[in-house]
């Protein structure tokens, strides 16, 4: 027996057999409330810093912590309409820099 899947009761009444069924006005599709470029905008930094943390053998919570901390998610979000153009192994490079123009040390 499938115990996510809502159980049938027994009762024989319509309104209890309705009740145990989802309605489908009642599910949200979690990603119909963002726009397209926001979701090409979260794929993209995702990406670039899975890409960070595999380049500098960090683990992503790390990376992420870095890039935030000396503005290289600040950086991908001011110029993500040229950066997404680029190839990854440079907007890498380019965060490195953009971290230690920022104080960070690596």
């Amino acid at each position: 027996m499938n115990t996510l899947a809502p159980q049938k009761r027994t009762s024989g009444t319509p309104a209890d057999d309705a009740a145990t069924v989802p309605d489908k006005r009642m599910r949200r599709d979690k990603t119909s409330t963002l726009s397209k470029e926001s979701r090409y905008w979260i794929e993209y930094v995702n990406m670039i810093i899975f890409e960070f943390a595999s380049s500098y053998k960090l683990p992503l919570k790390e990376a992420y912590s870095y890039l935030k901390q000396y503005g290289g998610i600040d950086f991908l979000n001011e110029f993500y309409d040229v950066e997404h153009t680029e190839n990854p192994y440079y907007t890498v490079r380019t965060l490195l820099k953009v971290c230690r123009n920022h104080g960070g040390v690596f």
